[in-house]
């Protein structure tokens, strides 16, 4: 699991995501101050308007929170470790 990975699942499991519809979600970052940055769903494609997604065009760790949270809400998966 890569950095950025560990990094989105951090920010789902700390109730960081919120969801406002099917395809928008605003994520709440690890910086101070924290920001929030939105993520929108384009089906089969995520964007992010965080610096990193829009220069280098990955799925950044906003990005990795919002698909950790549809896992678990269409799967039922759990992916906390305690």
């Amino acid at each position: 699991m890569s950095g950025r990975d560990k990094r989105g699942m951090n920010i789902a499991m700390d109730g960081r995501v919120v969801k406002h519809s099917e395809v928008r979600w605003t994520v709440v970052g690890d910086t101070k101050p924290r920001k929030h940055y939105t993520v929108i769903n384009f089906n089969p494609t995520m964007k992010c308007d965080c610096p990193n997604h829009l220069r280098f065009k990955h799925d950044c760790k906003h990005i990795k929170a919002v698909k950790v949270m549809l896992a678990q809400e269409q799967f039922g998966l759990d992916f906390r470790t305690d």
